[in-house]
């Protein structure tokens, strides 16, 4: 079986409309900024993408050591709700909150909260635990600041895709031994990277095959923050709302996680998207319409679970 016979008809449309299914190859750090400005210029060149939504109020802010953060406020906003703070994919290396604005767009609207995303700084310039360390400045400055931003005082919900959903669990397990778990109200990491290959748990390794890691970010192999599966207290963790897709390279990431989250005794629920690959929703493809809808109504609806008590 070919790999596109494990891909939904909708995705080899796009493929089709495309020229070619966009993919990063690797494996250095050159070849990955080059195939990702090859993707990005044949995509411009084809498909208009949606420019801010001029209906989302935003304002910049930095933390005490110059971490830059961008608050989205919707004119959805419902008063009481919690702050959710925001953490950007691209493998450690690639990324911006700028590039992720239509992101923050669709969810802070669809929930009617507060987001704040985090400019934390990419390998290979700056390794671990950098970006961790930013993030979570970031998310004890969201802490400290959501009242003032229009959001309920209190525990914030942390969400990202990708490197960032694994910086989700990173950030939060980081609060919750320095004694700040109350800091953390929920998760929602969508996709997330939570082990490394090489990692994996022996009781796993016959279930974990979805996944080559680049070094660029040089994280420990038993850095339980960076690779949270191997987390020894994740049963301190809050709400968890995770998706994950069929044909992604982190698919089996998201699936042990959720095994996990069970066997811890953490409530959860988890989506996965059969037969569709990483990021397949931010392709503003036609053919993509009703699958980047229904991505968007979960994960906004997995938000607002993860929020109630």
């Amino acid at each position: 079986m070919s790999d596109d016979d494990a891909l939904r008809e909708e995705y080899l449309a796009f493929g089709d409309e495309l020229g070619f299914l966009p993919k990063l190859h690797g494996p250095s750090y050159e070849d990955l900024v080059a195939q990702d400005t090859e993707n990005t210029m044949a995509l411009l060149a084809k498909y208009t993408f949606p420019g801010p939504d001029a209906s989302v109020e935003r304002s910049e802010h930095k933390t005490s050591s110059g971490i830059r953060l961008k608050a989205y406020r919707p004119d959805t906003l419902k008063p009481g709700q919690p702050l959710v703070y925001y953490i950007h994919g691209g493998g450690f290396a690639m990324g911006s909150v700028d590039l992720d604005d239509r992101f923050c767009d669709l969810l802070s609207k669809a929930t009617g909260c507060i987001f704040v995303s985090v400019e934390y700084r990419l390998a290979p310039a700056f390794k671990h635990p950098v970006p961790l360390d930013d993030c979570v400045e970031g998310a004890k400055w969201c802490v400290e600041n959501a009242a003032s931003l229009g959001a309920k005082a209190g525990g914030i919900v942390i969400a990202g895709k990708s490197a960032g959903g694994g910086l989700v669990f990173g950030t939060a397990l980081r609060l919750v031994d320095e004694g700040r778990g109350g800091d953390v109200a929920g998760l929602v990491p969508c996709q997330p990277l939570t082990v490394h290959p090489d990692a994996v748990p022996e009781e796993d390794r016959g279930r974990y095959g979805s996944y080559d890691e680049n070094e660029l970010h040089a994280a420990p192999l038993d850095d339980p923050y960076i690779w949270p599966l191997q987390h020894k207290n994740l049963a301190a963790l809050p709400k968890t709302y995770m998706n994950g897709c069929g044909a992604d390279t982190l698919r089996d990431d998201a699936r042990l996680m959720k095994d996990l989250l069970d066997l811890n005794g953490v409530p959860n629920q988890y989506e996965e998207y059969e037969k569709l690959p990483h990021y397949f929703f931010v392709f503003p493809s036609s053919h993509l319409d009703k699958l980047r809808d229904e991505y968007f109504d979960k994960t906004a609806k997995g938000i607002l679970w993860v929020m109630e008590e």
